[in-house]
């Protein structure tokens, strides 16, 4: 039986599921704060670039969004962040980039409680998907809240997003795919038009 298959068949068999007091002490204890030294080096300048050069989306939902860094690099007013941590969306909205809006909720609570709309905006899973229970059906549930978006996902190559990627192949086709290193990562970043 190859991967595809496996992947298919087993929805939440890959992700490792945190829960929000976790990622509160996390952040509270500086555990993430290296993030925003190596952002100039890692993946947010590719996804800020993708975003940069897509002048008629309407906002930009970033999913997972720690303390905001990416609202910070991108040439956008209409940005709104989501991460479960309280502690971290706390950072964010500190610093108020651009006048951004920031939520402590998850994924699956946010999507549930904007609706839908048509549009042409973007949402970003930027190193979220392999935290959530079953990543395809959450980024089905996006598809079908926000139509016509350009959803990114990047995730580092480590084992869990190795495993996620073959299902995330097998049931779309990317529109653009990207891999980039530093001197210590590699990621890789693929979009789709919901």
């Amino acid at each position: 039986m190859n991967i595809k298959k496996i992947a298919s068949a087993m929805p939440g068999i890959f992700s490792k599921v945190v829960d929000k007091n976790t990622w509160d002490n996390e952040y509270n204890s500086g555990r993430w704060d290296y993030l925003s030294a190596e952002q100039g080096e890692n993946n947010n300048s590719v996804i800020a670039g993708i975003i940069n050069r897509m002048p008629e989306r309407s906002s930009v939902y970033d999913i997972g969004c720690g303390e905001g860094y990416l609202s910070k690099i991108i040439d956008d007013t209409n940005y709104t962040g989501i991460d479960l941590s309280e502690a971290a969306i706390k950072t964010a909205k500190e610093h108020n980039f651009n006048q951004s809006r920031f939520f402590a909720c998850c994924a699956d609570e946010f999507i549930k409680n904007v609706g839908s709309r048509k549009g042409f905006g973007v949402i970003v899973f930027n190193e979220i998907l392999y935290y959530l229970s079953d990543p395809l059906k959450t980024i089905r549930e996006y598809m079908k809240a926000f139509p016509g978006d350009t959803i990114i996902i990047s995730m580092y190559n480590g084992i869990r997003p190795r495993l996620i990627w073959p299902r995330l192949n097998y049931h779309f086709d990317w529109s653009e795919e990207y891999t980039i290193k530093n001197k210590s990562h590699k990621w890789t970043i693929k979009t789709i038009r919901s």
